[in-house]
């Protein structure tokens, strides 16, 4: 297969067919791993959404409007704003999906793979424009809608230097985010977002704010439940029913420099590993059981 459009997308079949620049949930071969991908295609991305109900139907009601229906998704590092890409996959999979979005399909784009390498805007144009074209062009369906998730835009805002041009990724994005069925969810720290604010007519015209806020002690105890036993049997050790809530207790205390739910899942994650390290160093012929993660086992990993 030939790698046509500046080496952004992956065509399939003869240049003449019918078939390019089409494309379909199954056929997401043709997009490039660099620069722009199927949401799932990361392992990290299997754990389910849980208590963000409020923040989804938000998301889903923007992405429904006639105008302005891109998002902004700010809140700090660590409370779930990429989990809320997985939440919009799992409803477009689902039965409960709207009608609207049914039928659709999310992807990711890369902006470090999308300027990698480039001098001057007009590079990072051509190759958001080879991009997008199977989404843009007349041969791309009209009643289907895409999303493109962005993870993160930390360094991409506030004028960036590219080469020797100042870059403004949202320049970029513009063209795109006012296409009917082609919608941007955007993920942004309150640092950069207040960079926007105000300054950035793309994004006050085009992207509805919506806030993903740090969950409660509470719900983060009911979301690390739920992913706990990836990790017990990443690093085949136990975690006790108690271990959830002094996890939460002392990240709480002692960490204060992140947030819940990603500061609590890393105090569990560091304890796993270091009990299957102290596992490792026993000898070949010892029997021993799964180990468990002790409340000792806790501090230390702090």
């Amino acid at each position: 297969k030939e790698l046509q459009n500046g080496g952004i997308i992956k065509r399939g079949g003869d240049e003449n067919s019918d078939e390019e620049g089409s494309w379909d949930a199954s056929n997401v071969q043709q997009l490039r791993v660099d620069v722009l991908y199927p949401f799932d295609a990361k392992e990290k991305r299997k754990h389910k959404t849980y208590c963000r109900e409020y923040e989804l139907d938000k998301i889903v009601t923007t992405l429904m409007r006639c105008d302005r229906s891109n998002v902004i998704l700010v809140g700090e590092s660590g409370v779930g704003k990429t989990q809320m890409g997985y939440a919009i996959m799992q409803l477009i999979n689902s039965k409960e999906c709207p009608e609207y979005l049914a039928g659709g399909a999310i992807f990711e784009l890369n902006l470090a793979g999308l300027t990698a390498g480039v001098q001057i805007k007009a590079e990072v144009d051509a190759r958001m424009s080879a991009a997008m074209a199977p989404f843009t062009n007349e041969k791309a369906p009209k009643d289907k809608h895409v999303i493109i998730f962005i993870d993160d835009i930390h360094g991409f805002v506030g004028g960036m230097r590219q080469g020797n041009e100042s870059l403004d990724i949202f320049s970029v994005l513009k063209p795109f985010a006012e296409v009917k069925n082609l919608h941007f969810v955007v993920a942004a720290s309150y640092e950069d977002y207040n960079k926007l604010q105000g300054s950035n007519k793309v994004v006050d015209k085009l992207f509805q704010k919506i806030e993903i806020k740090e969950p409660s002690a509470e719900d983060t105890k009911l979301i690390v439940s739920k992913v706990i036993a990836t990790y017990a049997k990443y690093h085949n050790v136990s975690y006790p029913t108690n271990i959830i809530n002094e996890a939460v207790e002392l990240a709480e205390r002692h960490i204060g420099e992140q947030f819940f739910p990603a500061k609590v899942i890393d105090l569990l994650d560091e304890a796993g590993a270091m009990m299957r390290a102290e596992k490792a160093k026993q000898s070949k012929d010892s029997k021993s059981s799964k180990l468990r993660v002790s409340s000792e086992c806790l501090q230390r990993a702090i």
